[in-house]
C-alpha cells in the first residue's frame, strides 16, 4: 500500500492497556497499530532527536537547554496550527451506525505526507496482509530517518513481521506527539512525555515496582 496519509487517530485502550494508532490513507485504506508502553517509553526520545535535527532548531539553539527551549516554541506553534478537529473516519460496515467515537483526537496532516505498508513474506498468516483488516499489529521496533531537510520517514517493525513506513514533516511529528502525550496522559502510565530528557515520572517510597 502507497497512498497520501489523510487521518491519524490515537486512543488508549484499557482492557488491553496498550495504546491504539490507526493511520487512514486518502484512498481509505487503514492500518492499525498497537503501542504498548515499553515501546512508547522507548519511542518518546527517537521522536525528541528527530526533531532536534530541524534546522530551525539546531541553527538557532547552539546549546542543550537552548534547543530544548526552541523545541517547546516550535511545538506550541506546530500543535496550533494542526488540524485536530476532524472525526476519525471509521472504516465503512454493514452493521456500523451511528457517529464516530469522540475518544481521541484525530490529526489530519498537511497534503505533504505519505505512508506505506510493507509485508514480509516470511510471514504465514493471510490475514496481515491486509492493512485494513480491524486486528492491530503489535509493534516492536521503530526506526526514524531523515529523508530530506524537512521530511522524515517513521517506519514501525511489527511482531507480525510487517513494516509501516510513514513519511512526515516537523510540524506533523510534533502533532504526533501531542496524539502521544494525551494519549498517555488517560492512560496513567506514570510516563512524563516532556521536552527533556525525563520520560518517567519518579515513583514513591512506598509504591512497588512491576
Amino acid at each position: 500500500m502507497a497512498n497520501a496519509l489523510h487521518q491519524i487517530n490515537l486512543k488508549f485502550v484499557p482492557e488491553q492497556d496498550r495504546l491504539l494508532l490507526r493511520v487512514r490513507t486518502q484512498g481509505g485504506e487503514e492500518v492499525a497499530l498497537s503501542l504498548t508502553r515499553r515501546f512508547v517509553r522507548a519511542l518518546w526520545p527517537a521522536l525528541l532527536d528527530a526533531l532536534g535535527r530541524d534546522p530551525k532548531i539546531s541553527t538557532h539553539a547552539p546549546t542543550s537547554d537552548a534547543r530544548q527551549a526552541v523545541m517547546a516554541f516550535r511545538h506550541e506553534h506546530a500543535v496550533k496550527s494542526s488540524d485536530f478537529s476532524q472525526p476519525y473516519k471509521e472504516r465503512e460496515k454493514s452493521d456500523a451506525g451511528g457517529p464516530p467515537s469522540p475518544a481521541a483526537q484525530t490529526l489530519a496532516p498537511a497534503p505533504d505526507p505519505e505512508i506505506a505498508a510493507a509485508h514480509d513474506p516470511a510471514a504465514h498468516d493471510p490475514a496481515a496482509h491486509d492493512p485494513t483488516e480491524p486486528m492491530p499489529l503489535l509493534v516492536v521496533g521503530c526506526q526514524i530517518k531523515m529523508t530530506g531537510p524537512e521530511r522524515a520517514s517513521v517506519s514501525f517493525q511489527t511482531a507480525e513481521r510487517k513494516a509501516v513506513s510513514i513519511t512526515v514533516n516537523f510540524d506533523m511529528i510534533h502533532g504526533i506527539c501531542r496524539l502521544i502525550q494525551q494519549a498517555v496522559a488517560s492512560a496513567d502510565w506514570g510516563l512524563v512525555l516532556e521536552f527533556s530528557a525525563q520520560t518517567e515520572a519518579p515513583r514513591r517510597a512506598a509504591e512497588p515496582v512491576h
